[in-house]
């Protein structure tokens, strides 16, 4: 077992990585290329490193945090994931984004009964702009405006 194996096996046993994310690690870190490569096809064969499963922890800790799909996506290419797969996430994932908008426009502007929220024009600009900063679409904003009012 090389340095660079065990590196990497300590590295994913923390949260999972992404192929490129783990490459850049373990070069910080003073490996040889070649040790590097090695290291990841070995944690790739054991099941140890898989890059669906980091996209789908990412993605599942995006949405906790109320990101929509436009700033996932844009997370997810910055970590040289591969187009084909984040498609395949999405696709699974598409039914779902509005009922995740609305989980974040409640919660942020949402009071109680007794203090409810504001429907004027600028605040639902201003509400809009708030999804519209998380990553959600246009479309799926609109359609929690709609539902909500």
């Amino acid at each position: 077992m090389s340095k660079a194996y065990v590196d990497a096996v300590r590295l994913l046993a923390r949260r999972e990585h992404g192929e490129h994310e783990l490459v850049l690690k373990l070069e910080r870190k003073a490996h040889s290329t070649q040790d590097i490569q090695d290291a990841l096809l070995e944690c790739q064969r054991l099941g140890l490193q898989s890059d669906a499963r980091f996209v789908e922890s990412l993605m599942r800790a995006r949405v906790r945090q109320g990101h929509g799909p436009l700033r996932i996506r844009r997370d997810l290419e910055q970590v040289m994931i591969a187009r084909e797969l984040i498609d395949d996430i999405f696709l699974q994932e598409q039914d779902h984004w509005f009922l995740h908008a609305k989980a974040v426009w409640v919660k942020k502007y949402q009071l109680q009964d007794e203090h409810p929220a504001d429907h004027s024009f600028a605040a639902q600009q201003k509400q809009k702009q708030f999804l519209l900063s998380r990553g959600f679409t246009f479309d799926t904003i609109q359609m929690v405006f709609k539902e909500a009012l």
